[in-house]
């Protein structure tokens, strides 16, 4: 299958290396995020009825439910895995309709955000407690809620909001001005994270409004399946890299990133972009990156990683323009 229209066609997903999301072009003003929901949802539901990761399949996430794309995203990332029986062997059960903890939330949105646990605080040792290495690393990172008493207990919404802001926005959050949902206010603990993921589009509110505005409920719980969309929205608003392709060449000519982070390449040029593998290294998995499509002035192609490695490539129709992704 050939890169193209996402409407038209659909996408390949290659679990050894890279999924590729199809060539794009937006117009001014659109957002260029709005498609992911379709592609879950039409593309990824085969793969979760078929299940090729097999441990992937979870039996209360149906194939058609609006979750469900999401739910698949995030397991085959390996940010969740749903519940274990007392041997630690998956159940194949997600749970979506149940409420979220704060320690699950936590976990996620690191994990979801990227963070690399190989060089985490090893004082938890060989603790039973699943949940030490996640909060060890929020207290590090100084999260609002990481010294949390009973951090097994539901998570609100607003807590959720926060929990994510902390992981996926670095800084301190800016100010927003009131009034954009119904039922946020100055009055409220964590106004400035929800309105931050309102405005960036990470969350959206109900669709029952006052006027304009919509509802987002910051007090509360939360369920699995709504942390599982917001978190994979997050993942794919925050955690994006971009290569710029002009006359010039590729820019940076290295571009280091996560696997699963989304990678825009955008076609800055006056003529067409074919971006294709080159030949080394042997042996590795290069068909992620040799479809037949080129990218026309202004159109962007999506690269996601997920195989760690080095990746050169190069412009087919100009092979002197060269680049290498190096996926950590």
């Amino acid at each position: 299958m050939t890169r193209g229209n996402i409407c038209s066609i659909g996408c390949r997903i290659c679990a050894a290396s890279l999924i590729l999301v199809p060539a794009l072009s937006f117009a001014t003003g659109d957002n260029p995020f709005d498609y992911m929901s379709s592609y879950v949802e039409g593309n990824i539901t085969t793969a979760i009825d078929n299940g090729p990761m097999g441990h992937f399949v979870f039996r209360d996430v149906p194939k058609n439910a609006w979750y469900a794309g999401s739910v698949f995203s995030l397991a085959e990332a390996g940010i969740i895995r749903g519940y274990t029986d007392a041997t630690g062997k998956s159940s194949n059960r997600f749970g979506p309709n149940d409420k979220v903890t704060l320690a699950q939330a936590i976990k996620m949105a690191l994990l979801g955000a990227g963070r690399d646990f190989s060089t985490a605080d090893n004082s938890c040792g060989q603790t039973k407690d699943w949940f030490c290495r996640y909060n060890a690393m929020a207290q590090n990172e100084k999260f609002t809620l990481a010294s949390a008493s009973l951090v097994d207990r539901p998570a609100t919404r607003g807590e959720v909001a926060q929990i994510i802001a902390d992981a996926f926005i670095p800084g301190d959050i800016p100010m927003h001005p009131f009034g954009e949902m119904a039922d946020v206010s100055q009055f409220d603990t964590y106004e400035h994270a929800i309105l931050k993921l309102h405005e960036d589009g990470v969350v959206t509110g109900d669709q029952k409004k006052l006027g304009n505005r919509p509802y987002f409920r910051p007090y509360e719980p939360m369920n699995r399946s709504e942390i599982a969309a917001i978190i994979d929205r997050a993942w794919h608003i925050y955690r994006s890299d971009v290569i710029h392709y002009s006359q010039n060449g590729f820019e940076p000519l290295t571009t280091e990133v996560w696997p699963f982070s989304q990678v825009q390449v955008w076609n800055e040029s006056n003529a067409k972009m074919q971006l294709v593998s080159d030949e080394q290294p042997a042996g590795a998995d290069k068909s992620f990156m040799n479809g037949d499509y080129a990218a026309d002035p202004g159109g962007m192609d999506i690269l996601i990683p997920v195989k760690s490695g080095t990746y050169k490539f190069h412009d087919r129709l100009s092979t002197d323009h060269r680049g290498t992704m190096i996926v950590r």
